[in-house]
């Protein structure tokens, strides 16, 4: 065990396992290991001459480093850098879909949705092929796929998540690249793209019966939102 301090003022702390503590990722500062026993935060299970290598073990790949005069007691924790446990942040579907392919989400793929979870705004920046479509997409998937169906009668739901791309061919690679895994998931979620060359027919009915994720372009969104029922179309947005 070990106490998280965030080195405010106040001295708040967050005690705890350092399970838990993986999915916290806003907190950086020191992991304080105290030679005292504080009651639930007795530091046992870490004592012992090599508790560098007992820090490193528990957290992962977390970057430990010492800091000042009392090495044996400090330790700077890289928090974004620690190996998130998937059971705490994928459901059961996507954990079963991941393995069923010999995979398993990727440190930025976690760190991503465990951010969206607590509302916060993440900028990402991988190479191609690190699975940023999916990481990007990851948290509408998994909270679609544990919203409650509609039930009948009640009136449609306006679109969820929305993704602007300049370039209609994006969109479209988009659209294929999210269909796989929706499919393959057997999630109810409608995936669909919105762009100049979308038939007439197709963009009435979106109106009346919104996707789930829309990949749009700029004109097109300038349209909706100009639409006399924008409001009903994007009162559901995340």
């Amino acid at each position: 065990r070990a106490v998280l301090d965030d080195g405010a003022a106040n001295g708040s702390r967050l005690c705890g396992r350092f399970a838990p503590l993986a999915g916290m990722t806003r907190w950086r500062g020191c992991i304080r290991i105290t030679d005292r026993g504080a009651g639930a935060c007795g530091p046992s299970s870490l004592r012992g001459s090599s508790l560098e290598g007992r820090i490193r073990a528990a957290v992962g790949r977390a970057s430990v480093s010492r800091l000042g005069a009392r090495p044996s007691r400090y330790y700077l924790l890289a928090v974004s850098d620690i190996a998130l446990p998937e059971s705490s942040l994928l459901p059961e579907r996507f954990r079963r879909w991941f393995a069923a392919r010999g995979w398993a989400a990727r440190p930025h793929q976690l760190r991503l949705l465990a951010h969206a979870q607590a509302g916060r705004s993440v900028l990402l920046i991988a190479p191609t092929g690190a699975g940023k479509t999916l990481a990007g997409f990851l948290p509408s998937l998994t909270e679609l796929a544990g919203r409650p169906k509609r039930r009948p009668g009640v009136a449609q739901r306006g679109v969820h998540t929305l993704y602007i791309s300049p370039l209609k061919a994006l969109a479209v690679d988009i659209e294929r690249n999210l269909g796989k895994p929706v499919a393959e998931m057997q999630l109810a979620i409608a995936v669909e793209t919105r762009t100049g060359d979308t038939p007439q027919h197709k963009r009435q009915r979106q109106k009346l019966a919104p996707p789930d994720i829309l990949l749009t372009t700029p004109e097109q969104l300038a349209l909706l939102i100009s639409g006399p029922d924008a409001g009903r179309f994007f009162a559901d947005l995340k």
